[in-house]
This record gives structure tokens, C-alpha cells and sequence, in this order.
């Protein structure tokens, strides 16, 4: 039973875990992993293409899935709820983004110090 008050939402105790849910889920991940892997493989051919299209949606099905796992616990105050989930983003993105520009500042292949304060902040740019 789900009713709204104002901007709190409460639901039902008796909301029981469904495990369908988590397969499409996992599924989901493995599509996305193999739309990855795929993008890397040899371009020529029509085989990896037509794997990144069977595989594409679900990107949009893991989305969805996470939005509504997200939502189905009860938002007290909107402020923390966002400044929650935007820490669990920005965190992942500044470290990839530090390690994606320590490896490729000279041309990849080492971790050398050349151009990186330059091409760090461009990036984190580009990415937020």
C-alpha cells in the first residue's frame, strides 16, 4: 500500500523482496559488460554489431531498474537524498577520472606526470 503526504511517500510493511526483479537486473549487467567488451572487438564485422544491438536496451531496462529501487524507500527530506546520491557519483568520477588521466597524460601505457594537471581538469569538466 503506498500513500502520499505532501513530499514524504510511505510504504507497506508487508513489501516482500521480489527476485525476479534482481535476475533482470544481473542479466542487465552482464548485457552491459558484454555491450562493453563488444565495443572493442573487431569493428569489420557484422557479428559484434549485431550483439551491441540485441544488448543495448538494456542499458535502458538497468536504469529503470535502479530508478525504481532507488524510489521504493520513503524520502524524508529531498536535500539529503540528493546530496547522498550525488556523493555516491561525483566520488567514482573524480578517482576514474584521476586514474584515466594519470594513465593517459603522455599516451598511455605508464603512468607518467606530463600534461596531467592540464588534461585532469578538462576532463572532470567535460564529465560534470
Amino acid at each position: 500500500m503506498i500513500s502520499c503526504e505532501g513530499s514524504k511517500i510511505e510504504m507497506g510493511v508487508n513489501m516482500k523482496r521480489n527476485y525476479s526483479i534482481d535476475l533482470l537486473r544481473i542479466f542487465c549487467c552482464y548485457c552491459i559488460i558484454m555491450l562493453h567488451a563488444s565495443a572493442h572487438m573487431d569493428s569489420t564485422g557484422n557479428f559484434w554489431r549485431l550483439v551491441q544491438g540485441v544488448v543495448r536496451p538494456a542499458l535502458w531496462c538497468f536504469q529503470s531498474l535502479s530508478g525504481y529501487f532507488i524510489l521504493s524507500k520513503p524520502i524524508v527530506k529531498w536535500s539529503e537524498f540528493y546530496f547522498r546520491h550525488l556523493l555516491h557519483l561525483l566520488i567514482p568520477l573524480v578517482f576514474y577520472t584521476f586514474i584515466y588521466q594519470l594513465y593517459y597524460s603522455n599516451g598511455g601505457g605508464y603512468f607518467p606526470f606530463g600534461n596531467f594537471g592540464r588534461g585532469f581538469g578538462r576532463s572532470l569538466m567535460v564529465c560534470i
